[in-house]
């Protein structure tokens, strides 16, 4: 009997905990992976010199994999529009992660992350294949965004809103927001949300169902993906094996000491999903676990035009995690945040340009970075899987 592709994935997420252990112990002579992973589990923020090499050992491991999966079964070439088989819409919260390597080797996916799962112009969902392409709006417990849409829109926070976070919870409808219950308000923004994709999808006459799940830890170390449907819908097969990653990872890191109860994280990325072929995802390219890194999406593909400018609204979420009143993800921000930014992109001359864009974007970005010095420029190579930093 042949060794199919199926048998493969199968094999590699039974064996995926084990293996990355035995990976890891070859650093531990360096102790190079037991200082990084300790500095994790009490909330600090790691050396970024350390960091950086910690980052690229992850990266190496995903890179075997590609490169296994690529000799038995030949290279897996970067989707073009039209042909990813998931596409979903992420909060940037570091603790949201249901995705492992060997899902992206099954099919092209893509992810996208905005504050608050908001899809406001839902382009993550436009390159979806026709025919068997599926979106998924996936929300999560204790979500900030959502929390802040709630204060705002029940007169708890009070003065003049930024363009950056009006842009958040302005597309959190006030009916929405307003819901005090953790756990509904996360459920019913996934709905609303998952609806404003269906509705933008509509207008192109594209067809192609988005569906809205959450992420739950609200009776940790219980971690679970609600099917959040209300069209009496059964729950798409592929929320399933999210839900078997979901508890895979944080697993995991559980047993290094983690918990998702607080949001940490050692670095934000700066990063454009479009750009990046195959394997979109950071976490996936440098093989981290849940409550790690803070994914921020931006638009690099215009960047070379004089008129770019960048998101508000993603600005806002760097700001927020590391910057804004000092930063308030664990990690990257607070006093003793490392305030560590990487730019990740395939154009060298692109991560340079969005680099100054975002030092001239806020003068707690400049001073806090001391003027870029914790910005990290990583170039990404998408047929290998390599990240190269730059300087």
């Amino acid at each position: 009997m042949s060794y199919t592709k199926t048998d493969y994935l199968s094999e590699g997420r039974k064996q995926y905990a084990d293996k990355r252990a035995d990976f890891y112990k070859k650093h531990a002579d360096s102790g190079l992976i037991e200082n990084v992973a300790k500095a994790i589990s009490k909330r600090k923020s790691p050396d970024i010199s350390e960091l950086k090499r910690y980052l690229l050992a992850g990266n190496e491991r995903t890179m075997a994999i590609i490169s296994d999966f690529s000799k038995t079964f030949g290279a897996l070439e970067s989707p073009k529009p039209g042909e990813y088989h998931i596409a979903e819409k992420e909060c940037v919260d570091a603790r949201a992660t249901s995705s492992t390597i060997f899902d992206t080797l099954e099919r092209p996916m893509i992810h996208e992350r905005t504050a608050a799962s908001v899809v406001r112009k839902g382009s993550v969902f436009f390159v979806l294949d026709p025919v068997v392409g599926v979106g998924f709006v996936k929300t999560h417990y204790g979500c900030g965004g959502e929390g802040v849409a709630h204060d705002c829109h029940s007169n708890k926070m009070l003065g003049k809103l930024g363009d950056d976070v009006r842009a958040i919870v302005e597309s959190v409808p006030p009916a929405i927001a307003l819901i005090k219950d953790k756990v509904r308000r996360s459920q019913w923004n996934a709905r609303i949300q998952s609806m404003s994709a269906s509705a933008l999808l509509d207008s192109r006459n594209l067809g192609n169902e988005v569906h809205p799940v959450m992420l739950t830890w609200e009776n940790w170390p219980i971690v679970d993906i609600l099917w959040c449907s209300d069209k009496k819908v059964a729950e798409n097969a592929a929320v399933t094996q999210m839900r078997e990653n979901l508890k895979l990872l944080w697993g995991i890191a559980k047993d290094q000491g983690r918990s998702p109860e607080k949001q940490y994280s050692h670095t934000i990325v700066y990063y454009d999903p479009f750009r990046l072929g195959r394997f979109n995802l950071p976490r996936t390219i440098f093989d981290l676990l849940p409550n790690e890194m803070f994914c921020v999406t931006e638009d690099f593909r215009s960047s070379k035009d004089p008129s770019h400018t960048l998101s508000s609204s993603a600005v806002g979420s760097l700001r927020y995690a590391g910057f804004l009143d000092g930063g308030h993800v664990a990690g990257v921000g607070g006093k003793e945040g490392n305030r560590h930014v990487m730019i990740l992109d395939t154009d060298p001359e692109v991560i340079s340009d969005i680099k100054l864009k975002l030092l001239r974007s806020s003068s707690d970005v400049a001073s806090l970075t001391n003027n870029g010095q914790t910005i990290t420029e990583a170039k990404y190579l998408p047929e290998s899987g390599k990240v190269e930093f730059i300087g």
